[in-house]
């Protein structure tokens, strides 16, 4: 990794995309964001760390809790930096970036909700699912991920999520995310992100009467 690979005028376009665009697509379609400083604001921390995980970024809801000694007790997410050695050129990796943002976003706003609604956190395979989801709806465009889990469709079970997941379980339950989104519409998917339950239940809770059972056969 190379300081030099990460400009100034990254992270402006960065701040601008998100501050124009994201921002108000999550708080309209998924809920409000915690605003445990009182600005207002999101922080978003781009390090070399994120890289080292493997992984885009990820959100610590150990940040939302102020009792905890690990929390940075502020509203936030972390993100990867340029590393040419990743194999993404400049423009992938800004796209990619850019759907990270959507994703964690989606992920700090259902924390923070289920956390007030006192339900504890969403199931994960759900709030992955949500946050992929949330990309595709905000690229308007469809999810590579998909084509990976149609590749091996009965090797990954739905509602369990592995400890090392892969690109194509973020497939499926993406894909089953943008299922719900087309057939149950966008006010049942931020009311499951604003739910007072989890999981399956939470599902059925929203889907106008219909059963887990049923959405899944659809």
């Amino acid at each position: 990794y190379s300081p030099a690979g990460v400009t100034d005028a990254m992270m402006t376009e960065f701040a601008n995309e998100f501050d124009s665009r994201i921002w108000s697509f999550i708080n309209d379609n998924y809920g409000s964001p915690s605003n445990m400083t009182g600005d207002g604001k999101v922080t978003i921390l781009f390090t070399p760390l994120v890289n080292v995980f493997g992984a885009a970024g990820f959100f610590d809801p150990t940040d939302l809790m102020p009792g905890d000694t690990d929390s940075n007790k502020r509203d936030m997410f972390n993100m990867w930096v340029f590393d040419s050695r990743d194999g993404f050129t400049t423009a992938g990796w800004k796209e990619a970036t850019t759907q990270t943002l959507v994703h964690e976003f989606q992920h700090l706003v259902n924390t923070w909700a289920h956390m007030q609604n006192h339900v504890g956190e969403e199931a994960v395979w759900l709030n992955e699912g949500l946050s992929v989801g949330a990309e595709v709806r905000y690229s308007n465009a469809p999810d590579s991920r998909f084509d990976s889990y149609a590749e091996i469709p009965e090797r990954l079970p739905l509602t369990v999520w592995p400890y090392a997941a892969t690109v194509a379980n973020y497939g499926c339950v993406g894909l089953f995310a943008h299922h719900l989104d087309e057939r149950l519409g966008g006010s049942a998917i931020r009311s499951m992100v604003q739910s007072t339950s989890s999981g399956t239940a939470n599902i059925e809770a929203h889907s106008g009467g219909k059963a887990f059972d049923q959405l899944l056969r659809e």
